[in-house]
C-alpha cells in the first residue's frame, strides 16, 4: 500500500499509535528546547526548574496529546496529506491552549501572549507544530505496519 493509500485502524490501536507518536514528538520537542536552553523552565510546571523536570513534562504532554489524537483522529486520518494537515493544526491548537492559556494559569501569570518572551513563544509554536506533525505521521505510518 502506498504512503497516500488508505489505512484502517481500530480506536484502541490508534490510541496506542498516537501515544507512540506522542513519545517521539515529546522527545523531539524536548531536544528543541534543550538546544535553545529553555527546557529547564518547562519544569516550573511541576515545581522544579531543571532539564530533567522539563523533559518529563514534555514527554508526558506528548503522551497525553498523542493518545488524544489517536483516539479522536487516528481512525479517520487515512492519507499523508491529511496527517500533515491535521498534525500541524493539532500542534497549533495545543500551542494556543498550552502556551497562551494553560501554562500561564498554572503558573499564576496572566493569560495571553507573553510580554518580553515573544521569541520563546515562537519557538514553543515550532515545538508544538513538530509535536503535532510527529504524532500524526507516526500514527498514520505505524497503522500501515
Amino acid at each position: 500500500m502506498s504512503l497516500f493509500g488508505r489505512a484502517r485502524v481500530t480506536r484502541r490501536r490508534a490510541l496506542l499509535l498516537g501515544v507512540l507518536g506522542g513519545l517521539g514528538g515529546g522527545v523531539l520537542f524536548s531536544l528543541l528546547l534543550a538546544v535553545l536552553g529553555t527546557l529547564a523552565s518547562v519544569g516550573r510546571l511541576v515545581g522544579g526548574e531543571s532539564v530533567g523536570a522539563g523533559l518529563v513534562v514534555l514527554v508526558v504532554v506528548g503522551l497525553v496529546l498523542g493518545g488524544l489524537y489517536g483516539l479522536v483522529l487516528g481512525p479517520v486520518v487515512t492519507t499523508a496529506g491529511m496527517a500533515v494537515l491535521t498534525g500541524l493544526l493539532y500542534g497549533l491548537f495545543w500551542w494556543a491552549v498550552g502556551t497562551l492559556v494553560l501554562m500561564p494559569l498554572w503558573l499564576g501569570q496572566p493569560v495571553g501572549w507573553p510580554a518580553g518572551a515573544e521569541l520563546v513563544a515562537v519557538w514553543n509554536l515550532i515545538g508544538y507544530l513538530l509535536l503535532g506533525l510527529v504524532i500524526a505521521l507516526v500514527t498514520l505510518l505505524a497503522a500501515r505496519r
